[in-house]
């Protein structure tokens, strides 16, 4: 997927999300609960402030020091508070390094809403996939998003904005990545 596809998928995602509500007050899912659409501002559409490339099989809440990412990604937060951006669409998704509960002391801490994101990256030849991911059904799939949606991101409360589903440029598509 190229850069401008990303781009518009993004642009569609959130006029879907804002454009199409039928409710007085459309919101949009942040790391902290809803907030008026209205309230996002100026946006960054595709950020990842921690990222973690070791591949599905060994990444985990283990392999880093959520104070000391703190520490170091705080004050760029901070920085482009201060440049009137209101909001990040972080795109880290599960098996890469997505930490809700590190997203959301961010977002307390910066006072920018951040959104975080529910889905799987099939690129590198599937390296990001979740062993478990294989054997399940499109239903399953559907319904553990869904969950993840309605309760929280493995349990921590923190619910996500939006759906992060996205492959390389030079995978194949497979029926695992048609699900």
């Amino acid at each position: 997927m190229n850069p401008s596809s990303i781009v518009y998928i993004t642009g569609l995602t959130l006029f879907v999300a804002f454009g199409c509500s039928s409710g007085p007050d459309p919101i949009i899912m942040t790391v902290r609960g809803p907030v008026p659409a209205g309230d996002m501002g100026i946006a960054l559409t595709h950020e990842h402030v921690l990222v973690d490339f070791i591949g599905a099989d060994s990444t985990g809440l283990h392999r880093w020091d959520k104070d000391q990412v703190e520490q170091v990604v705080l004050p760029f937060l901070e920085e482009i508070r201060e440049r009137d951006v209101k909001t990040i669409v972080e795109c880290t998704p599960a098996y890469l390094g997505r930490d809700p509960l590190l997203l959301r002391s961010l977002s307390r801490k910066s006072g920018l809403n951040i959104l975080t994101n529910t889905g799987y990256y099939g690129a590198v030849q599937n390296k990001y996939l979740p062993e478990h991911f294989y054997g399940m059904s499109e239903g399953e799939l559907a319904d553990l998003w869904t969950l993840e949606f309605e309760k929280g991101i493995e349990g921590t409360g923190v619910r996500p904005g939006f759906i992060k589903i996205s492959v390389g440029p030079d995978d194949t598509l497979s029926k695992e990545h048609v699900k």
